[in-house]
C-alpha cells in the first residue's frame, strides 16, 4: 500500500507505505531506560524539588513532605519563567495566526528580528510517590487525579493575562525525551500561541467557515459510521487512529461532544477520558513491551474567540521509528503501518485487556 493523505485540519501531507515496513532497520529498537541512582521525585525526596504548588495527600499530611499521592511542582529547570507584571498585556498584541503585531516597540529588536522576554509557567506534574509506577498500570482513579489536577492548574493560569496559551505533555521513556524515569508530565504556558496550535486554529476556524460544523466533530462521525479508524468510543470519549497518521500506531483521544477547553471538562469527562487513555496505554505496553511514548494534549487558547471552530484532543505518539533526512527536509512524514490496520490491532488488544 502506497498513499499520499492529507491531513484535514492542517494540510498536512504524510506517505503512507506498508511496504517499507520490512525494509531493513526501519523499525526503531529502544533500549531498555538505565535505573536512576537517585529521583528528586519519589516520595521522601520532596526538598529536592521547588515547593509544592499543587498536591493530592493522606488526612493530616503536611505540604511538601510525604504523605501524598500527585504532587504538581514548578520545574526546576524551566523553559519559562514566571510572567512580570510590565508584560501582563502582552497576549493582547497577538494576532489571530499566531503572529505579533510588528507595529509594537515593545516586540520588535533589530526589525526584522523580534522577541519577548521569556516568561511563563513550567510546571511538572509527578504522578505518583512510587518510583516504578507506569501511567499504563495505574487504577482508573488515580490516572482520573492527574488530569484534575492539569484542570486546576489550567483554571488557576488562566488567571493570568499575559499568558496566551498552555501546552501539557507527557514524556515516557529516555527515547521519547524523558530526563527521568519516574512517571511525570509537564504543562508548560506561553505568551503566545504555539505554530501547531495556531495552524490548527485556522484549518479548523476555515473548515468552520465553509460548512458551518466543527472539523473535529465531522471527522468524529465519520469515524463512527465508517468503524476502519476507531478504536474505541464510550461514555462520551472516543479512541481514533488518524486518517493522516504520521507515525505508526498514532492514537487521538477527544470527547464525542464539542469541546474547545479542555480546563472546561466536567469531572465525569475527566473520569471517562482518563480510563480510555489508561486502557489505550496498557494495550499498547502490552502489545510492544511497555514502548516510550510522547503525550500532547491540544487545547484552545485562553483568550476567548475559539469555541466552536476548535474542539480540544490528546495526541498518543509511540516512539517507534526516526524521522530523518526526507521528513526533516520536506516536512512529510512516512508511516510504514496504515491506520486502519493499526487501528485494528489497537481495537484488538484494548479487547484482550
Amino acid at each position: 500500500m502506497r498513499e499520499l493523505r492529507k491531513d484535514p485540519v492542517l494540510n498536512r501531507w504524510v506517505i503512507i507505505s506498508s511496504e517499507r515496513a520490512s525494509r531493513p532497520m526501519d523499525t526503531f529498537h529502544v533500549a531498555p531506560d538505565k535505573p536512576d541512582t537517585y529521583c528528586p521525585f519519589c516520595e521522601g525526596q520532596e526538598a529536592a524539588t521547588p515547593p509544592e504548588l499543587f498536591a493530592i495527600r493522606q488526612p493530616g499530611a503536611s505540604p511538601n513532605g510525604p504523605g501524598w499521592s500527585l504532587r504538581v511542582v514548578p520545574n526546576k529547570f524551566p523553559a519559562l519563567t514566571i510572567a512580570s507584571p510590565e508584560l501582563a498585556d502582552a497576549s493582547s498584541l497577538q494576532l489571530a495566526d499566531g503572529s505579533f503585531d510588528t507595529g509594537s516597540d515593545d516586540l520588535q529588536s533589530g526589525g526584522l528580528y523580534q522577541r519577548l522576554d521569556g516568561v511563563g509557567y513550567h510546571e511538572v506534574i509527578i504522578e505518583t510517590p512510587h518510583h516504578s509506577g507506569r501511567l499504563s498500570d495505574m487504577n482508573k482513579a488515580r490516572a482520573a487525579d492527574i488530569y484534575h489536577a492539569l484542570k486546576a492548574r489550567l483554571l488557576d493560569i488562566k488567571k493570568d493575562p499575559a499568558m496566551a496559551c498552555a501546552q501539557y505533555f507527557k514524556n515516557h521513556g529516555r527515547e521519547s525525551g524523558a530526563s527521568l524515569a519516574h512517571s511525570h508530565s509537564q504543562l508548560i504556558a506561553m505568551p503566545v500561541v504555539s505554530r501547531t496550535l495556531g495552524e490548527e486554529l485556522a484549518g479548523a476556524a476555515n473548515h468552520r467557515i465553509k460548512t458551518g460544523e466543527c472539523v473535529y466533530c465531522r471527522i468524529l462521525r465519520m469515524e463512527g459510521d465508517s468503524g476502519e479508524r476507531l478504536i474505541a468510543a464510550r461514555e462520551g470519549v472516543a479512541a481514533l487512529a488518524p486518517y493522516a497518521s504520521r507515525f505508526p500506531y498514532e492514537a487521538m483521544i477527544m470527547p464525542m461532544r464539542h469541546a474547545s477547553g479542555f480546563e472546561d471538562s466536567s469531572p465525569e469527562q475527566i473520569e471517562a477520558f482518563s480510563s480510555l487513555l489508561v486502557d489505550l496505554l496498557a494495550a499498547l505496553a502490552d502489545m510492544f513491551d511497555n514502548p516510550p511514548y510522547n503525550l500532547v494534549l491540544h487545547t484552545a487558547p485562553f483568550a476567548p474567540g475559539h469555541e466552536d471552530a476548535f474542539h480540544w484532543h490528546m495526541e498518543i505518539i509511540p516512539v517507534m521509528a526516526r524521522a530523518a533526512g526526507f521528513e526533516w527536509g520536506s516536512g512529510f512524514h512516512i508511516n510504514s503501518v496504515p491506520p486502519e490496520i493499526a487501528a485494528a490491532r489497537m481495537r484488538k488488544a484494548m479487547e484482550n485487556e
